[in-house]
C-alpha cells in the first residue's frame, strides 16, 4: 500500500513529489512480481549495455627447453542489449477524487494499479520479450536462451528438470533458480509428491520460496501455457527455466519513477515509466525446457 501522504508537497498538498513516492513505487513493484528482486539490476547510464565474451581460449602446449615461445591470447566477441522504455499512465477526474476521498484516496489507488500493471509488463518481456517481432521490447529469456531439454508433450517431472540441470552444470553453470508457470510448478509437486519434499527459505529480504534440491523455484504467470506442439499441434504446451543468475543481469537506466502529464480533461493524469533491459551475459550456461505438456 502506498503512502501517498508521505509524498504530498508541503506548500499546497496537492502535487506528489518523486522523489519521495518513486521508492514506494520501487518497493510495490517488487512485492507484485518477485522476479524483479531475482535478478540482479544495475544502475547503467547509456543506451547499449556492452560486454566481451570469450570465443575461444589461447593455444597450449608441451614444449622443450629449446623451443621458442609463441605468445597466444583468447579471442573474444562483443555482445550488446538496447535499453528499452516501459510506461503505464493513468488519471483520476477531479470530481472522483473529491467525492470518494472519505473512503479511498482515489489517485493513491489509480497509481497503485498502474504500478502493479508496469511490474507485470516487465516480467513479461523478462519472460517473452522478443525485439525481433516488437521493436519496442528487449529480448527475455525465452529468446536469449538457446540451450534447451525438449520435453516432448510430457508434464514437467524430476527427470527432466534434472537433466536441465545437469546441462547448466555441465557448461560450468551453477544452477539457483527454476522458474515455472503456475500449471507446471502444481505439476511437478504432483510428481515428486513422496520422493522429495520441498524446502523453503527466504531468499532474499521478504520473499521465501520453496526449493527443489536447494535450488530456489519462482511462478510466472507470464510463461505461456498454450503454445502449439506434435503432428496433431495441441496448443497446451509451455516452457521453464534453469538459470544461473550470476550470469544475468538487468542494466537500468531509470527505475520506477513518476510525473505528472498535461490531461486534457478536468482530471490529475500521470505516468509511470523506467528504462532498462535484460542481459543473458553467459546464455550456454543456462537450460529451458521446451514443449513441455499439461
Amino acid at each position: 500500500m502506498l503512502d501517498i501522504e508521505k509524498a504530498l508537497t508541503t506548500a499546497d498538498g496537492q502535487a506528489l513529489i518523486p522523489e519521495k513516492i518513486d521508492p514506494q513505487l520501487v518497493e510495490l513493484a517488487d512485492k507484485q512480481t518477485p522476479l524483479r528482486k531475482l535478478i540482479k539490476r544495475i544502475s547503467w547510464s547509456s543506451l547499449e549495455y556492452k560486454w566481451n565474451v570469450r570465443t575461444a581460449l589461447a593455444g597450449a602446449e608441451a614444449y622443450s627447453e629449446t623451443d621458442d615461445f609463441s605468445a597466444g591470447k583468447s579471442t573474444f566477441a562483443q555482445r550488446q542489449v538496447t535499453i528499452k522504455m516501459l510506461r503505464s499512465e493513468g488519471a483520476v477526474s477531479n470530481l472522483m477524487r473529491e467525492v470518494s476521498k472519505d473512503f479511498v484516496n482515489a489517485l493513491q489507488v489509480e497509481i497503485e494499479g498502474a504500478t502493479k500493471s508496469l511490474a507485470n509488463l516487465e516480467e513479461q518481456i523478462d519472460i517473452t520479450g522478443n525485439s525481433g517481432s516488437n521493436a519496442k521490447e528487449y529480448d527475455g529469456l525465452n529468446v536469449q536462451i538457446s540451450q534447451s531439454v525438449d520435453a516432448k508433450g510430457s508434464s514437467i517431472g524430476m527427470d527432466l528438470l534434472d537433466e536441465a540441470i545437469q546441462k547448466v552444470v555441465d557448461a560450468n553453470g551453477k544452477p539457483n533458480l527454476i522458474v515455472l508457470s503456475p500449471r507446471d510448478f502444481a505439476n511437478l509437486k504432483l510428481d515428486i509428491r513422496g520422493k522429495v519434499n520441498l524446502t523453503f527459505d527466504e531468499i532474499v529480504k521478504g520473499l521465501t520460496l520453496p526449493k527443489y534440491y536447494d535450488i530456489p523455484v519462482v511462478t510466472s504467470p507470464f510463461i505461456p501455457t498454450n503454445l502449439s506442439y506434435g503432428a496433431t499441434p495441441t496448443s497446451d504446451h509451455s516452457y521453464a527455466f534453469v538459470l544461473d543468475t550470476n550470469w544475468i543481469v538487468k542494466p537500468v537506466v531509470k527505475d520506477v519513477t513518476y510525473e505528472e502529464i498535461k490531461a486534457t480533461t478536468d482530471s490529475v493524469a500521470f505516468r509511470l515509466k523506467q528504462y532498462l533491459a535484460l542481459a543473458v551475459r553467459a546464455p550456454e550456461m543456462q537450460c529451458k525446457i521446451v514443449n513441455i505438456g499439461a
